[in-house]
């Protein structure tokens, strides 16, 4: 998507780190804002139970949950060959 007059279209991916303060905004206006926007994936990263949400886009709407665990591999759909471990943050 980055080309010689810069970046074109939208993200692909959003990661953000869960707090107690924002999971509210970040589980709802957020997560609807970023499926308007064509966002394909949307990770939340949560260190209180040290997991990994993953939101897929599905049309319009995240629809599918994958739940993953520290040490586990979090693979990208939308970054073919990419995954991230997370270790115990």
């Amino acid at each position: 998507k980055v080309s010689n007059k810069g970046g074109r279209g939208g993200t692909d991916v959003v990661v953000e780190s869960l707090s107690p303060s924002t999971a509210r905004k970040d589980l709802g206006k957020k997560k609807v804002l970023y499926a308007k926007h064509g966002v394909l994936e949307y990770w939340l990263l949560n260190p209180e139970d040290q997991s990994v949400l993953v939101y897929k886009l599905d049309g319009t709407s995240f629809s599918r949950t994958i739940e993953y665990r520290a040490g586990e591999a979090v693979p990208s759909s939308a970054l073919p060959g990419f995954s991230w471990t997370a270790a115990a943050y």
